[in-house]
């Protein structure tokens, strides 16, 4: 059962090119009961490097990482420290966003 979702630093962004609308989230932390314990599970969000898809992932405090291991359905890399850009238009997508070769 989800007690609690809260979103920690998520961006609302508006493309200057296209005027879509867009939701990034930051940090997203999920409080959950399960077997009569309280946890708080923590999720992040990934942008596709090749067509700008988003994707929400679990994450360890301990084990943080920028990119994820999964590719996505075009066959581009999930990564969250590159900067963001228009997944409708491409809009703001520089050099910075490629994807690596999986490894």
């Amino acid at each position: 059962m989800i007690l609690l979702n809260e979103i920690e630093r998520g961006l609302k962004a508006t493309c200057r090119n296209c005027l879509e609308t867009t939701f990034y989230n930051g940090k997203i932390r999920v409080r959950v009961e399960k077997e009569g314990k309280r946890l708080v599970l923590y999720q992040r969000e990934f942008q596709c490097q090749d067509c700008g898809e988003l994707k929400i992932e679990p994450y360890d405090n301990e084990l943080m990482v920028d990119w994820l291991m999964e590719r996505c359905a075009c066959g581009g890399e999930f990564r969250r420290d590159k900067p963001i850009f228009c997944k409708h238009c491409k809009a703001n997508k520089t050099e910075l966003n490629k994807s690596e070769p999986a490894v």
